[in-house]
């Protein structure tokens, strides 16, 4: 068993370290057909904004070596409409649920993690940080999740994020940091243009296991989870050992779906 929040008074306890990413599989709805849910950890489920957000002008894929690059922005349904329409799958599932929080003012963040909270399968909240945030923006986004719901926090770090400002997340009350958030990337698209988006896949690993050495070194005091690239168990056995507690799948599930399971099987408990 791993607890993502042994500093709360809740905690966070889950029976595997292997968690399936937030942007994965929508809300729930989008999971592949005939996985063992039993055999996960947690499941993260979003991004979720106060207000519904529009995805981007197609096209919004664009294959790459390693990996592919994909720009769907933060689209989602609205806090209102995702709890009313997928509250009660996540409570079907049978397994802690994670919402991600897209939203970046603080005032509407309250109130989107306000919301989701009326579902009893929701665990904690994974915020989905901004690159170019400032640390006074992070310590406002945090402190008023923090009043605002009393689940536990994970803070969802670009790559980049220097042990400074993951510290001072965890001073602002973040109790597990994930790492992390794909890294911005450009690839030119089939029919021609040039797509701005995240990029996802095995060439993502190598980056994101510097960034959790990096932050493991730091002693945050707080778990670390991985995630980015990750597709064997080698990987996952490799991010563990460079200080992660659990990991997050989130290409993989959509290229080898059952390849995913086999890992997150490998890893559940009697494995």
């Amino acid at each position: 068993m791993i607890d993502l929040a042994p500093g709360h008074k809740a905690g966070l306890v889950l029976d595997s370290p292997v968690m399936v990413a937030g942007g994965t599989v929508a809300y729930g709805d989008a999971l592949p057909p005939g996985w063992d849910l039993s055999a996960l950890g947690a499941l993260v489920v979003g991004p979720v904004t106060r207000h519904p957000r529009s995805g981007p002008a197609p096209p919004r894929l664009a294959d790459v070596p390693g990996g592919l690059v994909l720009d769907r922005g933060l689209q989602n349904r609205g806090v209102r409409r995702v709890v009313r329409r997928y509250a009660r799958l996540w409570e079907r599932l049978g397994l802690p649920i994670l919402v991600q929080i897209g939203d970046t003012e603080p005032g509407e963040a309250a109130s989107t993690a306000r919301s989701v909270m009326v579902s009893s399968a929701v665990a904690g909240l994974e915020l989905l940080l901004l690159p170019e945030a400032t640390p006074e923006a992070d310590r406002a986004l945090v402190q008023a999740l923090r009043r605002a719901v009393e689940v536990p926090l994970l803070a969802k770090l670009p790559l980049h994020t220097s042990p400074e400002r993951a510290r001072a997340l965890v001073e602002a009350g973040v109790d597990c940091l994930v790492v992390g958030r794909p890294p911005r990337a450009i690839a030119r698209t089939p029919q021609g243009p040039f797509l701005r988006g995240e990029l996802y896949g095995p060439a993502v690993f190598p980056l994101m296991l510097h960034a959790l050495e990096r932050l493991a070194a730091a002693a945050l005091g707080v778990p670390l989870v991985a995630c980015g690239g990750i597709h064997t168990q080698d990987q996952i056995r490799d991010a563990l050992a460079l200080g992660a507690v659990a990991v997050q799948l989130d290409s993989l599930v959509w290229v080898e779906p059952g390849m995913a399971m086999e890992q997150v099987e490998s890893l559940s408990p009697g494995k």
